[in-house]
């Protein structure tokens, strides 16, 4: 039974930016970019590792040819798994005293729409570990669990979680999801579409840890009038004279470079309510919406869709991650949240 020895249990949020791991009393015990950074050429080990996380980050852009800086996971799936399981058991390590003693039982969170494929990934990952008792978690519901609010009791709510890697849009009614579709577009690739903008329109190349600061920065969903005048400068190298050149960058810049990833996640929203009925689709437009994840903090986001689809979408991403609240309280009623367990 799942709810048997708690104390031992696990929670983990393996994301495309961050991974953290919680525990039953504690909180959050762990916190750290998703990378890790190896001796290029030589056999992938524990004692090859350069190191990860906060130390890896520096790295992005900046390593040397002898040092190979790698994201495991991208786009809500495990891109790289030999990387995954020598990150993942360098961080429980950590962050879990006796961890190869205790084996404590996993509860991991997961894209809403994984395929079974991933899941079972990030399930072996835990299991190479020798970790036998692995849960998985569809993000939708662990941000369900994070609100505080009973769900089992309320009709339709759709829930639109936006991570780095991917975004999950989910649909339930009294507990069940009833429509549930994930793209793999979220921080990263507004990152890759504000380079792009800027190599057409400006001809220069931004480096992706400057391109992650002015999106958080001065990161804007609507393109403004009043929102011209407001920049920050950068640097970024010219790509017809190969010099470093400074670069004044204004919020309408970043809201015209990301405009095609919101689209995209208007359409998937669209798709869910495709998928469901009438009456569920009058309660979601009544107000029981919700935007969560680390995209959501951007400003004007939630105008942004509230103006694309209609609905009246309240923003949680200014919270603490509803993702982490959520498998904290799955962490102390596993009973209760049961049915969430994939």
């Amino acid at each position: 039974m799942f709810g048997r020895n708690i104390l031992s249990s696990v929670a983990v949020e393996i994301g495309a930016s961050r991974t953290r791991v919680f525990q039953k009393n504690m909180g959050e015990i762990f916190s750290a970019p998703t990378l890790i950074a190896f001796r290029r050429g030589r056999t992938r080990t524990d004692s090859n590792i350069v190191c990860i996380g906060e130390d890896a980050h520096p790295l992005i852009g900046r390593a040397p040819t002898s040092v190979e800086v790698v994201r495991p996971v991208a786009s809500g799936a495990i891109v790289d798994t030999e990387a995954t399981v020598l990150y993942i058991n360098r961080i429980m390590s950590q962050a879990i005293p006796g961890f190869w003693v205790a084996k404590p039982r996993i509860i991991c969170a997961v894209p809403s729409a994984s395929t079974l494929v991933t899941r079972t990934a990030f399930s072996e990952v835990f299991r190479n570990l020798g970790c036998t008792d692995v849960k998985m978690v569809p993000q939708h519901l662990a941000v369900l669990a994070g609100c505080g609010v009973d769900f089992t009791k309320r009709g339709g709510t759709l829930i639109v979680n936006m991570g780095a890697g991917s975004t999950d849009v989910a649909i339930t009614s009294f507990g069940a999801t009833v429509a549930n579709t994930s793209i793999k577009i979220g921080g990263d690739e507004m990152n890759r579409c504000i380079k792009q903008f800027f190599r057409r329109s400006r001809k220069i190349d931004i480096g992706d840890a400057t391109v992650e600061h002015v999106k958080k920065e001065i990161g804007c969903a609507i393109y403004s009038d009043n929102y011209g005048t407001i920049k920050t400068t950068i640097r970024a190298k010219c790509l017809e004279t190969r010099r470093s050149v400074a670069v004044d960058i204004s919020k309408n810049d970043i809201a015209q470079a990301i405009k095609p990833v919101l689209e995209r996640i208007s359409d998937r929203i669209f798709d869910a309510f495709e998928c469901v009925s009438p009456e569920i689709a009058s309660d979601v437009l009544s107000g029981c919406a919700f935007l969560s994840g680390g995209v959501a903090r951007m400003e004007s986001i939630q105008d942004y869709f509230r103006s694309s689809t209609a609905v009246q979408f309240q923003n949680l991403g200014s919270q603490q991650s509803l993702i982490s609240s959520g498998l904290l309280n799955i962490l102390g009623q596993p009973r209760s949240f049961s049915s969430y367990f994939g």
